[in-house]
């Protein structure tokens, strides 16, 4: 519109953006009725790749971007000199009328102008910047127009950052900016580098961290003599790891941990290569429009818009590259947070909250604070742990309690409902506590008016490799809505109880 030049007695132009198209196509509707009749009509429309058979609207192969722009329909005369800038007329369902609009054409002649998508009606739908100068070229052609020249683009705002801690005023300030700082870390299994350097920031002035060679932090404090006490939480997250970068650019994909793949199909992905996070997609399956089962038929590949391997490799991506998606912690309400990677950000907060409240020269006994690596791929860090602190004598694996606490799962196990306190976890796969540390525990957080629940749960915690020495075990968890998604959920309050049950804990004697 703003390179029209409108050709002398060529009669009236209207452009028009209009509402509802993806409903029922009332505001072309009312543009027709209000502005009509037209002599013609060009539609730039997102019905390309459908076409309609049996009078149903069914799925056409899509053209890849860069094959030009799309036409159907009456095409306008200016348009018949423009070559090797319209591409094949493809397959086109007319959306207008299948959606239901009032629009009467009468003798209009109507034609359709649109690009080639990648992915078209999803969360990561591509286009070619190229093809979208080609389209306003089109337009203006089709008028009758000689366009000006192409105006300079106006310069982009900067990019929202990839995470952030965001609502930490009010209640829950301390716990919620601590948490959002470890939520903005990205740290798939292997690759937990950035979660521990925010780990190392955050300890006290006082403490004396040390990193092992698998990337374990440990913080020993109080006396040197006597049965050690540890509390561990573990680094990493679940997400992918590059097994193979594909002829035509693309990234097979490995899932590091238990998740689901598809609640990852079709968002932003980031692949963090050599030169930083390269911004990319989790590509749909091939059948995408009509699959009927949730499950993903294959591994899933992501696209960074390289065209073959050597690109993708000029932009620091190699095999074993991690892959997540951007992440960044909101607030629900007054108490809650939802992000990705809550298990195990959350006790990783914990036991950095604790030591703020610790004084070593009060500890009645040795204590050993541990954020270790590895542990949704198979307890690595805390197995190599176990050997290296020989003869601790208790542990409390800080961690997720994977909560029936939604609104469409049975309530009959794993509840512990969030906002309730944090939660001894009794039993999972690999564990059952002993009844009398339980009971212990509870009476220790009943003296200190600290809410906690006691419940079991699937999966196992990073005691499990410490118990074959001989260490009393028994999980100190917060319980977690939707782990191991994109959109698990916590509560403050309860991470707030988790902390104080693990100071009350560290100072018993």
């Amino acid at each position: 519109a703003r390179r029209f030049r409108p050709a002398a007695g060529s009669g009236t132009v209207v452009f028009a953006w209009t509402t509802f198209d993806l409903l029922n196509g009332a505001g072309l509707a009312h543009v027709v009725g209000e502005r009509g009749p037209f002599a013609s009509a060009l539609l730039l429309d997102g019905g390309f790749g459908w076409e309609e058979k049996e009078r149903q609207a069914r799925p056409a192969p899509l053209p890849a971007p860069g094959t030009g722009v799309l036409t159907a329909g009456d095409l306008l005369s200016g348009l018949h000199g423009m070559v090797g800038t319209i591409g094949t007329a493809a397959p086109h369902f007319d959306a207008v009328r299948a959606y239901g609009a009032k629009a009467v054409w009468g003798t209009t002649r109507v034609g359709y102008l649109g690009l080639p998508a990648l992915y078209p009606g999803t969360p990561v739908e591509a286009v070619s910047p190229a093809e979208v100068a080609k389209l306003a070229d089109a337009v203006l052609a089709a008028m009758g127009s000689s366009p000006s020249p192409r105006a300079a683009a106006p310069p982009l705002p900067p990019p929202p950052p990839l995470a952030s801690g965001a609502g930490s005023a009010g209640e829950h300030a301390d716990a919620a900016t601590r948490l959002g700082a470890l939520i903005g870390c990205y740290g798939v299994s292997g690759a937990e580098a950035p979660v521990r350097e925010e780990i190392l920031r955050q300890l006290p002035g006082w403490a004396h961290p040390r990193t092992d060679a698998h990337g374990n932090v440990t913080v020993a404090l109080g006396p040197a003599a006597g049965k050690t006490r540890l509390f561990v939480a573990h680094l990493d997250e679940v997400g992918f790891r590059v097994a193979e970068i594909l002829a035509d650019g693309r990234l097979r994909l490995q899932a590091r941990g238990g998740l689901l793949p598809s609640l990852w199909e079709a968002q932003a992905a980031l692949v963090h290569g050599e030169k930083g996070p390269v911004p990319a997609v989790f590509e749909p399956r091939a059948d995408w429009r009509t699959a009927e089962h949730r499950a993903a038929p294959r591994e899933l590949t992501a696209a960074v818009g390289a065209r073959s391997a050597a690109e993708a490799a000029a932009l620091g991506i190699r095999v074993g590259s991690t892959v997540t998606m951007p992440k960044g912690m909101l607030r629900l309400g007054r108490h809650r947070v939802v992000g990705r990677s809550m298990d195990d950000r959350v006790g990783s907060t914990a036991l950095l909250l604790a030591l703020q409240r610790i004084d070593p020269a009060k500890l009645k006994r040795p204590l050993i604070f541990a954020w270790d690596v590895g542990e949704e791929v198979g307890l690595e860090g805390s197995a190599v742990l176990a050997k290296e602190l020989a003869g601790v004598a208790e542990v409390h694996a800080v961690d997720t309690f994977v909560s029936a606490d939604s609104p469409l799962e049975s309530k009959q196990f794993a509840y512990a409902p969030l906002g309730h306190g944090a939660v001894l976890r009794a039993m999972d796969n690999a564990s059952l506590a002993p009844r009398e540390q339980i009971d212990a525990a509870l009476a220790l957080a009943a003296r200190g008016g600290i809410p906690v629940q006691v419940g079991f749960t699937g999966g196992a915690t990073d005691g499990i490799p410490f118990i074959a020495g001989g260490a009393s075990m028994l999980p100190f968890s917060w319980p977690g809505r939707y782990s191991h998604s994109p959109v698990e959920v916590a509560d403050l309050r309860d991470l707030e109880a988790l902390v104080q049950l693990i100071v009350k804990t560290a100072l018993a004697p």
